[in-house]
């Protein structure tokens, strides 16, 4: 599983911090948004998917109608 591959990664990392600033490093972050991206990329998309395929009703009011 990939996922857990990216899980062993980041607690290696994670355990092999000498400092805070060492939490930047590239090696470390690029896994970490990685592993983010792919729980919340399918989540967003559900949510963002109904929205984006949706028009809005026609508003009833003075400024729609042509004079």
């Amino acid at each position: 599983l990939p996922g857990m591959f990216i899980i062993t990664s980041l607690v290696d990392e994670v355990t092999n911090l000498r400092s805070p600033a060492d939490l930047l490093a590239t090696r470390f972050l690029a896994p970490l948004l990685l592993f983010v991206a792919s729980f919340f990329l399918p989540i967003m998309i559900k949510r963002l998917a109904p929205a984006l395929h949706s028009t809005p009703p026609p508003r009833e009011g003075p400024e729609s109608t042509v004079a």
